[in-house]
C-alpha cells in the first residue's frame, strides 16, 4: 500500500450535505485498493460518521486509515495523525519533555525497551494498548506486579500528552487493561537455610551476591542501594546508615563478605521473584535475617537493634541499645555463622567472584 498522500495517486471526490467537497488523494495506485476506499466512504456515508468524513475533509485523517477504521468495524479507535505515529520515537520524545524526575524518565526509557522487544515491526501510537496487554503477561509469569502496574500508568500519562486530549478513547482503551494484583506474603514469614540455598542456586552470580548481602545484614532495599553502609571485618562489625527513621543508623554482625549491588534493583526484584515464586521479595530476606537470629540463639533486645525497631522515646529500648557493642556483634556473628553452618561465606564468595 503506497504512502497515503503521495501526488499521482487517484482521487477521492465526494460531496456530503453539511460538509461540502471532500477532494483528497487516495494515497494508493492498486486498483483493488482503490475500489475498496471508494465502497468504505460510501459505507461511512451510510451510517453518518460526519465526523470521520470532517477528518478526512480537513486532512488530520487519509482516506486509507479511514478504510483501516472500516475494515475494523470501528472496533478499534479511530486512526489519527498522533495516534498513527510511530510510537517507540514519541516515546522517547515524550521521557524528555513530560518527565519531572530522573527515576520517571529511567522508567519511561525501560518501558520503551520492553515495548521493543515484544514489538514485530515498527509500532503505532495506536498500539499501545496491543502492547500493554503482552507486556501483561511477561510480567505475570514473573510476578513483578508493581512494575507492570508502573508502566501502564507510564502509558497512560503518553496517550493523552501525544493525542493533547483528556481521557481520548486510546487512554481508555489502555486503562482497561487491568493492573496485576501484588501479593504479599505473611509479615514475618522468612525462609529456611536450605530454602534460601536454593533460592541463590537460580539466581544469576551478581544478583545471588546482592541477596546474600541483604539476608546476611538485615538492610532494607533503600538501606543497600542508597543509603550507604561499611563492613568493617576487623571489628567484626557492618555500619549500615540507615535514613528511614531513628535507630536505623546502626551497627550489625559481619557474618561473612558483602557485596555492594552492581545491578538495577527493579532488576534484582524480578531475578528474586523468578527463582523463589512471587511472593519472595526483598523485603522478606529481611524477615529471613531476623528469623535467623532468633533461631540462632540471639537476644531479643540485639534482634531489635540489629533491625533498627528502637523508638526515640522508649527510654527502655535506647537503654538497650547501648548493649550493642563490636563485641557483642561478634559474639552474635559467631552463633549466626553456626546457625547457618560450614560455608555460609563460600557461596557468597564465589557468587561474588563469578
Amino acid at each position: 500500500m503506497a504512502r497515503a498522500g503521495v501526488k499521482g495517486t487517484p482521487y477521492l471526490d465526494i460531496t456530503v450535505a453539511g460538509l461540502g467537497r471532500i477532494h483528497r488523494h487516495i494515497g494508493s495506485r492498486v486498483p483493488g485498493v482503490i475500489r475498496d476506499v471508494r465502497a468504505a466512504f460510501r459505507v461511512i456515508k451510510a451510517q453518518g460518521r460526519h465526523d470521520v468524513l470532517e477528518r478526512v475533509r480537513d486532512g488530520s485523517l487519509t482516506p486509507l486509515q479511514a478504510l483501516d477504521y472500516v475494515r475494523r468495524g470501528a472496533r478499534a479507535p479511530l486512526a489519527s495523525r498522533e495516534t498513527a505515529g510511530p510510537l517507540l520515537p514519541k516515546l522517547r520524545e515524550f521521557g524528555k519533555v513530560y518527565a519531572q524526575s530522573a527515576s520517571y524518565a529511567r522508567d519511561v526509557r525501560l518501558l520503551t525497551t520492553q515495548l521493543q522487544r515484544i514489538a514485530r515491526s515498527r509500532p503505532r501510537v495506536a498500539d499501545a494498548p496491543r502492547l500493554l496487554r503482552k507486556l501483561k503477561e511477561r510480567y505475570e509469569k514473573a510476578g513483578a506486579a508493581v512494575t507492570f502496574n508502573r508502566y501502564r500508568h507510564i502509558l497512560m500519562s503518553f496517550v493523552q500528552w501525544a493525542t493533547a486530549e483528556k481521557e481520548p478513547p486510546l487512554w481508555d482503551e489502555v486503562r482497561r487493561v487491568t493492573t496485576i494484583p501484588k501479593r504479599r506474603t505473611a509479615p514475618k514469614e522468612g525462609l529456611s537455610v536450605e530454602a534460601f540455598r536454593a533460592v541463590v542456586a537460580h539466581l544469576p552470580p551478581a544478583h545471588a551476591a546482592i541477596a546474600w548481602t541483604a539476608v546476611l545484614t538485615g538492610m532494607n532495599p533503600k538501606e543497600l542501594w542508597h543509603d550507604g553502609w561499611e563492613e568493617d571485618r576487623v571489628a567484626g562489625i557492618v555500619r549500615i546508615h540507615g535514613e528511614k527513621r531513628f535507630g536505623r543508623e546502626r551497627i550489625v554482625p559481619w557474618v561473612a563478605p558483602l557485596a555492594r549491588p552492581t545491578r538495577d534493583y527493579r532488576r534484582y526484584r524480578i531475578q528474586l521473584h523468578r527463582a523463589g515464586g512471587p511472593t519472595l521479595t526483598p523485603n522478606r530476606l529481611r524477615h529471613t535475617y531476623l528469623q535467623w537470629l532468633e533461631e540462632a540463639g540471639v537476644p531479643r533486645t540485639h534482634r531489635k537493634a540489629y533491625a533498627g525497631h528502637r523508638s526515640l522515646k522508649d527510654t527502655t529500648e535506647t537503654y538497650e541499645d547501648r548493649l550493642i557493642t563490636p563485641e557483642t556483634c561478634r559474639a552474635d556473628g559467631r552463633l549466626l555463622r553456626a546457625y547457618i553452618g560450614r560455608g555460609a561465606g563460600v557461596l557468597h564468595l564465589e557468587a561474588r567472584s563469578a
